[in-house]
């Protein structure tokens, strides 16, 4: 399960006709059944993997409007459970990686995965395509707070003593 039952999250819709389209959710299903109307309507469908401040409902409460002026900060994630890493290669917009890139990102995720089993855990996979891990920086509300703000130097300090520079 991605989210706690009653934890708000944002719905974001990039590149529509009518700008960026946004929604705050507490309720599972209508964050499902908006995602779902959103899909193909834009450049992609995104989730805040963490949980964003609840005051956030009142920018549009389980639903989503286009034209949004706001959407989520980094100040506004109140906790870190999910910490995404992208062992992907840095290509510009629109070009795949080669097939060699390919297999090195998963040769780098494979690293990553096997070099901090304890600070990973058992939940860490890659994908099928890397390009995007879940890994649960905390099952406990209590650590997740802690946590809050994730040093983004020490993460890419980290990956990168593991993986070799790729960006």
């Amino acid at each position: 399960m991605l989210f706690e039952l009653g934890a708000v999250t944002e719905l974001r819709v990039l590149e529509t006709p009518r700008g960026v389209a946004s929604g705050y959710f507490n309720d599972p299903e209508r964050h499902a059944e908006s995602a779902a109307e959103w899909n193909g309507k834009g450049s992609g469908v995104y989730v805040t993997l963490n949980v964003v401040n609840p005051e956030l409902l009142a920018r549009a409460a389980n639903r989503t409007k286009e034209f949004a002026k706001k959407t989520t900060t980094d100040t506004e994630i109140l906790g870190r459970r999910w910490l995404p890493i992208d062992p992907d290669p840095q290509r510009p917009a629109g070009i795949c990686a080669t097939d060699e890139e390919h297999e090195a990102a998963v040769q780098r995720a494979n690293l990553v995965r096997t070099s901090r089993p304890t600070l990973l855990g058992p939940a860490c996979r890659p994908s099928r395509r890397p390009g995007l891990w879940l890994i649960p920086a905390s099952a406990r509300p209590q650590a997740a707070k802690r946590s809050a703000r994730v040093d983004r130097a020490h993460v890419t300090r980290f990956l990168m003593k593991s993986c070799g520079v790729w960006r």
